[in-house]
Formats: C-alpha cells, structure tokens, sequence
C-alpha cells in the first residue's frame, strides 16, 4: 500500500485497530543520513515496548500495559514522497477484542460538533454527567460514543484555559497598546484557537532586544516559574548579565506545553530577536521543548537542567570526569557498584548524556544567575583589598564587575595548591601536568590537569588552555592555566581572556532602555495564589 502522509497511514492503521480492539502509536521515525528530511517511519500497537514501574513503594505498584507487542507497520518514503508500506507483522503477543477498541486513547477524538456541544452546556451550566448522558442517549448507548465522560472533562478544562474572563483581553490589549505609544520597539503577539480563544502570548520590550544583542550566547527557558490565576504556565527567556545575573529577554504565556505551542513561541521570540538564533539553550528535560527546539533552533547547543537532579552517589561520575572516556569508564562503574545497569531512567540521561553531562558541554559557555542594579552598584562602589603580588589582580580588579572578580580571585588563590609536575613539546605546544591538591571526603587527594601553552613574544599572543575547561565553560582561566602563565613569567591575563561579557567599563545599551511602564494588569499576567 502506499500513503502521502504518515498521518494518513496512522489513521488507517488506527481504523483497523479500532475494529480489531487494538489501539496504536507512533513509534519511531528516522531521518536518512544524506538530508534533514523523515524517511522512515513506524506505526505500532500500543502495547509495544516493555513497561518500567515508577512507583517508589512496591507494595503499591501501578499497573502495566506494555507487553513488547511485535505487531507493527513500516514504511519508508520514496522519490515522489509517498510513504511505501515496506514490513507488516500482524500477530499480538496479548488477547484483545473489538468491544475495546474505542477505549483506546488514539480513537478517542472530539469532533467539532460535540466541542460545541460541550461548549453550550458549560455556558449554561449543565453538569457534566448529565450532558454527556444527552450523548448517550442521542448515539443510542454508550458503545457508540467515541468519547468518555472524563475526555469530555479533559476538554472543558482546557477551555477554560483558553477563556479570558469578561474584559481581561481587552484589558491585556489596552495595556500593551499604551505601552507601545510610548516604546515603538515594545512587540507583543498572541495566537488563537479555532475558536478564536487566547492560545499562547509572547510580548517584549526594547530592553530585552538590547539585553539580547549583548547577553543572547546562551538563553534559559523555563515554564515551571509560574502561572496565572487561568493556570498557563509563565514561560521567560532569560539571559545572564555581565554580574553573572539573570537578565529577561522575552516572556510569554502558553495554555498547552506541546510542541506546536513551543514552536509557535520560540519563533514569535526569534522573530523580534531579529532572526539571531542563541549559541545554546537550556531547559528542563521536556520532550515537547526538545522537538521544538530542533524545529526552531536546528542549530543551537540544547542542555538540560535535569543533571542537577542526579544525587550524590553519582557526582563522582559526572562532575570530576574531564574527558568522555573517563565518564564512560566512572558511569559503568557506578551502574556495576550500585546494580543500576536496568534503570530506565539513567538509561534515558546516557542516551542525552551531550546536553547534561559538564565533560561534554564545556566547549561552550553556560551562564547562572541574581539582581543586576545592586551588583551594578557595587562594582561601582566598593572593592576588594589586594590579597597576591601579582599584576593580573589589579589588572582585572579593574575592570571586571565584583562578582566576576570574586571569582577570578577563587582562581587566583586556588594556585597555591597547584604546581607544575612535568611538560613536554608537543605540535607546537608545551604540554604540562598540572597536579591540584583536592579534598575529597576530608582528605586531600592529587588531581592531575593537562594545559597546553604556546608562548609568544608579546603577552597578547600567548595561548593556554586546561583540559578542564572552565574558561569555555564559564568564561573566566582556571587556576591551572594561570599556574601555568606564572610560571612563564607572565603576570597580566591577555585579553583575549577577559570577555566583554564580564567588564564594568562597558556602556550596556539594554540599561539605558526604560523599563516597562508601571500599571500593568499583574493579575491577569501573574494571577493569583501562584
């Protein structure tokens, strides 16, 4: 048989699960290794694959539906784009019959007649069950519904959601109008149902397109900060200033954290971002983000937030590994200590292991966060007494803001318990072993770094770089490499190491932009009791 569309081809298969008392999912989908483009796709039953309890008490297990069902379809796309049936397997591993079938998740669909239905009852305040009896009756019994009483439920939930209360739109609208009289640059947009109902909201001001032009390297998205009083999730992109603070550049407001939502706002984002998508983005572990991202952001470095999770027991394997190697070899070991090698979960973090894991994303710059005025203020106002000999402390003293000089100072003063072991020449560079004293559990344990330096004959052109990698990592030379330039003779940091980012002396066009202007409806934004 052959398709135009995987959607046709899943509808079909639905169909015949339907009356066979199966239901269906889709399950995999590939790209060809020439182009960006699906080749490949599988539509199964859905009890395929195998189920892992969650449940934390085993005296209280949750029930399973998989049961590794091997009855599936594929199909692969051809040179015109239709989807050419390549493999069917039709034998279940598991009983099933066609009373069932409705009840399955993929058959359970509201067409727009009942949506309007339901509508009509929650606006006259019919309760649920007596509405969804009308339906009942009217199908001649209950087996002729395609729908249950809960997705009925489920639907007029989600209404709700998307319903503004009488005058809250045109309050919204009124509001972002006077704004943008007085900033033209200040841009909001909002997306509709099909029933013309408030979907997802996106708005910003000049301030974060200025923040944006110096801080957007790396952006965080988050849709657990809060909600309003119509329960959409707050969904801000955040930048890091050049105090290591967070700094808002864009917000938005989303009633379903699917993908379409997603792609919707990462676009409306880049669109007054003016098209210049970030170096990397960090998120939470959400599937619905990811896809999006990759839609939106094909480019961009996407690390999750979810590593921050993973308990003592595994620092060890995560955070003082400096190469992929070492993980693999201290993440197998830990899984053969702790009889971890069947956990789903950390099966799922390995596969993902690129966007948490420190050895494999400190080749690009991740940034964290706090307030910006009153750190503005104090590099302004206050310093720190020389604590070293060294030129490079006054040097960066001033002009690093406070916080990023106390950091550097962690740095410079770490050096004390670095010394240089051995070097040799290797492609132009001088290699050397740099062992750090570490606490470790009280006790002090030797570490061993490799940097590589090549020296030039003026200071500006010297090159160093640790294999811990914290100055790609968090933009500022580890005590290694600074153990490694003292010990060349070299006492001021080259430029090239003191990023823009982190410099005081540094006019910041988005703090000369006034901020959004006071009075606005935070009880529609905010909501209440979040």
């Amino acid at each position: 048989m052959v398709f135009d569309t995987v959607e046709e081809l899943a509808s079909f298969y639905a169909n015949y699960g339907k009356k066979m008392g199966f239901g269906v999912s889709k399950r995999s989908s590939r790209k060809s290794l020439e182009d960006e483009e699906k080749r490949y796709a599988t539509i199964s039953c859905h009890r395929a694959g195998k189920s892992q309890s969650k449940t934390k008490n085993s005296l209280n297990p949750r029930p399973i539906t998989k049961t590794d069902c091997g009855a599936r379809v594929n199909v692969k796309r051809g040179i015109n784009n239709k989807w050419y049936v390549s493999k069917v397997q039709l034998e279940h591993n598991h009983p099933f019959g066609p009373s069932k079938g409705r009840f399955y998740r993929c058959n359970r669909v509201i067409n727009s007649r009942v949506r309007r239905q339901l509508e009509i009852f929650q606006r006259v305040g019919v309760r649920m069950n007596k509405g969804f009896n009308t339906f009942v009756v009217e199908n001649k019994g209950y087996e002729n519904i395609p729908i249950t009483e809960k997705d009925c439920r489920n639907y007029i939930d989600k209404v709700k959601r998307l319903k503004f209360g009488e005058g809250d739109a045109e309050a919204i609208q009124s509001y972002f109008m006077k704004v943008q009289s007085t900033d033209q640059n200040f841009f909001y947009s909002w997306e509709l149902d099909d029933e013309n109902r408030l979907k997802s909201l996106f708005w910003a001001d000049a301030r974060c397109r200025e923040a944006y032009e110096e801080f957007g390297d790396v952006v965080t998205f988050d849709t657990t900060y809060l909600t309003n009083k119509y329960h959409m999730p707050m969904a801000p992109f955040v930048g890091v200033n050049h105090h290591g603070q967070s700094v808002l550049l864009g917000c938005g407001l989303v009633s379903n954290e699917d993908t379409m939502s997603f792609i919707w706002l990462f676009r409306t984002w880049l669109t007054y971002m003016s098209g210049r998508a970030p170096a990397a983005i960090i998120t939470d572990q959400d599937q619905a983000m990811k896809k999006a991202i990759e839609v939106v952001f094909p480019a961009t470095r996407h690390r999750h937030k979810r590593y921050k999770l993973v308990k003592y027991k595994l620092k060890k394997a995560v955070y003082d590994t400096l190469t992929s190697n070492e993980f693999q070899t201290a993440w197998n070991e830990m899984l053969e200590k702790y009889h971890l090698k069947n956990n789903r979960w950390l099966k799922d973090l390995y596969v993902e292991r690129q966007c948490w894991v420190p050895c494999f994303v400190k080749d690009i710059f991740w940034g964290q966060a706090e307030k910006e005025n009153v750190e503005e203020f104090n590099s302004y106002n206050s310093w720190y007494p020389p604590i070293t000999r060294y030129a490079m402390e006054e040097q960066l003293k001033a002009v690093f803001t406070n916080a990023k000089f106390r950091e550097f100072l962690n740095e410079l003063t770490g050096k004390m318990y670095c010394g240089i072991s051995s070097s040799k020449l290797e492609d132009g560079y001088l290699e050397y072993e740099v062992i750090e004293d570490i606490e470790v559990d009280g006790k002090i344990k030797k570490k061993s770094f490799s940097v590589w330096f090549k020296k030039a004959d003026y200071v500006e052109e010297c090159d160093v770089k640790c294999i811990c990698r914290l100055f790609e990592f968090r933009g500022m030379l580890c005590r290694h490499a600074l153990t490694v330039l003292v010990g060349n003779n070299i006492y001021s940091v080259p430029t090239r190491y003191i990023l823009k980012r982190w410099r005081k002396d540094v006019k910041r066009r988005h703090t000369k932009v006034k901020k959004i202007a006071k009075g606005v409806p935070v009880d529609l934004i905010v909501g209440h009791g979040s």
